[in-house]
């Protein structure tokens, strides 16, 4: 049994265990319905079937008896079956009783109404479509043949009937473990997901997972939905990062915004006014630069929109020729990526100015194709890089208010954080071998082909 799943290549099945469980269940209901079912209606029906057979028995023995006395075997009326054998001799097409339900039939008649009469059970070819008995009557001891009554069987007297019970109760209790197993297994499952689904709330963007319980395909029902949650989670927390480090990058300039203005009513000089103009222009240009970021990160809604194909040595060159020469050095191979061309110029970008601001130039910009289709970019800078790197390395950023754990931090990195999280990668601040700052951006999806 198996389903499909559009996304992978491999259909969904039942696990090992789903099979276990699916057979006990089965086994468990059979078994059951067997000892409930079965037995009740042995114990109640088969003595109300051999006490009814019993009476037609004796009510038909009695009869012909009675009849014999005036009459011979040859004269009964039509609808009596009689044969006459000798004494003590086999009835042909006749076998003894074998069954319980033929042996509790015969002790009824004996202890119950006190007639012992032979029974045999009859044998093809059958006098009646459903069978019957032969029942020895009595004669008077000076007679030399033995005459026997035929009374058919109802259908419940037959060989097969109890079999056939025991049969469709084990099958029945069977069908009857599967759906208990289905309501266990699926449906109960089901509806603790369905209950478990979270619910937006106005106070916390996360949302918490839901259970992976039940048969494989709900496991991975729920797996994928966790997998969503797991992916809007991130994007939340990708979004507080990107108004921490918006909050940071905007209280410098504004800080020194303020700081100007208040030199610009204390000093009278034109020099110096100009050149405090030309500090509050460059922190101006700054604040548009920010309202540029976060106007293409509010545009950037689909992770995947915007992916093509291009070279990635090309791009990392014409980024490098906007900075003086020597600030940032390319150890690209020619590598053909499939990724958002303009988030990650303005990742690199914004890389290459944190490393040149807060650490020292050159930027080195490496690219390393692992295995296909996985690609790493690294960016270094010849800085102090972080003090406390190894926390750093765990992919979180730092979030301290000490000014030298602040390096690097801001809403740049959270731009950098965005873009690798929406392309299924992974960001990492690393020691640079050289002593700075390594940023490491795995991105597991993006190459295409080594050129």
């Amino acid at each position: 049994m198996s389903w499909w799943n559009p996304g992978s290549d491999r259909p969904l099945r039942f696990s090992g265990r789903d099979w276990l469980q699916l057979l006990v269940f089965w086994l468990l209901g059979g078994a059951v319905s067997f000892l409930v079912a079965f037995l009740a209606l042995q114990r109640l029906m088969e003595p109300a079937l051999i006490q009814s057979l019993t009476e037609r028995i004796i009510r038909q023995v009695e009869l012909t008896e009675a009849l014999l006395r005036f009459e011979t075997a040859r004269d009964l009326p039509k609808g009596v079956t009689v044969r006459e054998t000798p004494r003590d001799a086999l009835l042909p097409g006749s076998a003894p009783l074998t069954s319980r339900f033929d042996r509790s039939l015969q002790r009824n008649l004996r202890d119950q109404h006190g007639i012992e009469r032979r029974l045999l059970r009859d044998e093809a070819p059958l006098q009646h479509v459903l069978g019957g008995y032969w029942v020895a009557l009595a004669g008077r001891p000076a007679d030399r043949s033995q005459i026997w009554l035929y009374v058919p069987s109802s259908f419940s007297s037959l060989p097969f009937f109890w079999p056939l019970v025991r049969s469709i109760t084990f099958i029945g209790g069977g069908v009857v473990g599967l759906l208990l197993f289905l309501q266990l297994r699926v449906e109960l499952p089901l509806r603790r997901l369905l209950a478990a689904l979270p619910e937006a709330s106005p106070h916390d963007d996360s949302l918490p997972l839901v259970p992976e319980q039940g048969l494989l395909t709900v496991r991975s029902l729920a797996r994928g939905i966790n997998q969503l949650i797991e992916q809007h989670n991130g994007r939340a927390a990708s979004r507080r990062d990107l108004l921490r480090g918006l909050v940071h990058d905007l209280r410098s300039p504004l800080s020194r915004l303020v700081l100007r203005s208040q030199l610009l009513q204390q000093r009278g000089e034109p020099e110096d006014r100009r050149q405090i103009l030309v500090g509050v222009e460059s922190d101006l240009d700054q604040l548009a630069a920010l309202a540029d970021q976060l106007a293409a990160l509010a545009s950037q809604d689909d992770p995947g929109a915007g992916a093509s194909c291009f070279s990635l040595d090309e791009i990392c060159a014409r980024i490098a020729q906007s900075y003086p020469p020597g600030a940032v050095r390319l150890q690209v191979p020619r590598l053909l990526v499939r990724l958002n061309q303009e988030m990650l110029q303005r990742s690199l970008i914004n890389l290459i100015d944190n490393g040149l601001e807060y650490g020292a130039a050159p930027v080195v910009i490496r690219a390393q194709a692992r295995r296909s289709p996985r690609l790493e970019l690294l960016v270094d800078d010849h800085g102090l890089g972080l003090p406390d790197y190894q926390a750093a390395a765990t992919g979180l950023l730092p979030r301290s208010d000490d000014r030298q754990r602040s390096r690097h931090r801001g809403l740049g990195l959270a731009i950098v954080q965005r873009f690798c999280r929406d392309h299924g990668g992974t960001l990492r601040l690393l020691p640079a071998p050289c002593g700075g700052l390594r940023v490491s951006l795995m991105l597991p999806r993006a190459l295409q082909v080594e050129i």
